[in-house]
């Protein structure tokens, strides 16, 4: 690995954004960043796709540039493929005329508090038309990741890059409505995460579990903002996620292992 690469940079929808965030620097990236010493460059994206995420890597010179004198490169990106598909159907379904961005707030507080329009949102959500273009959106993913990680290894062959799964409502909820709710949605998203963890270590990429680690936590913190109607992590869920992917790096490099300094938590 070339010594003088010192940046972290992070390629990512809005899960890798400080979205409602009370203290806004401690996103996972941020975190991570501090912890290993690196430069942290963050671009997470609100919407993004990975053909969004393709497209900044061809065009967009600061990226371009930072990509190539990375150390650790961060892909959090996938919900956009796939989920937000099943949020469109959903909310035609539910009656909501809002734009996309908009609509998981909606959805989570109508599955919350109106058992008719979730009712319909599900069973719309469950049709075979609406699971077929759902799942076009994996077969998108899935071949737009290799051209996404062809590039970056055309920018910069030594880095480590490190993609994290796709979580759903029902990873972050121990609620059985939640589970029911977005059945369809998980199986896609599980079918998603599992070509992940199959096909990225070959193509060099270590694979980040998020969805697995944070259905299994059973911790009393909330990991994101699902009280809140919204399903982004909270400051403590990007601090669970930058532990899990610290964890992963120095499984892999361990002569990147250090200790958690007092200027890795910032805090207001």
């Amino acid at each position: 690995m070339n010594i003088d690469n010192n940046k972290l940079v992070c390629l990512a929808d809005s899960v890798g954004t400080n979205y409602k965030m009370k203290v806004r620097t401690n996103t996972f990236s941020e975190l991570l960043g501090r912890r290993l010493g690196l430069e942290t460059h963050n671009y997470a994206t609100p919407g993004a796709t990975t053909g969004y995420l393709l497209g900044y890597l061809k065009e967009n010179d600061e990226i371009i540039e930072n990509v190539k004198k990375a150390k650790v490169i961060l892909i959090a990106c996938g919900t956009n493929n796939v989920l937000t598909k099943g949020l469109l159907i959903m909310g035609e379904a539910g009656g909501f005329d809002i734009s996309s961005w908009r609509l998981l707030p909606k959805i989570v507080e109508a599955i919350r508090t109106n058992p008719i329009k979730t009712l319909k949102m599900v069973n719309a959500l469950n049709s075979h038309e609406a699971k077929e273009n759902i799942m076009t959106g994996v077969t998108t993913y899935e071949n737009d990741m290799p051209l996404l990680i062809d590039k970056i290894h055309e920018l910069n062959k030594d880095a480590i890059i490190l993609a994290t799964t796709v979580y759903t409502m029902s990873d972050i909820s121990k609620s059985v409505v939640y589970k029911v709710t977005t059945k369809s949605q998980s199986e896609i998203a599980d079918s998603l995460n599992n070509w992940m963890k199959n096909n990225l270590p070959s193509m060099g990429v270590e694979v980040v579990d998020v969805a697995h680690a944070l259905k299994d936590y059973h911790g009393e913190e909330e990991l994101s903002n699902l009280d809140e109607n919204d399903i982004h992590l909270s400051d403590a869920g990007h601090m669970f996620v930058y532990r899990l992917m610290y964890d992963e790096i120095v499984k892999n490099h361990p002569e990147l292992a250090c200790e958690e300094g007092e200027d890795v938590i910032q805090v207001r």
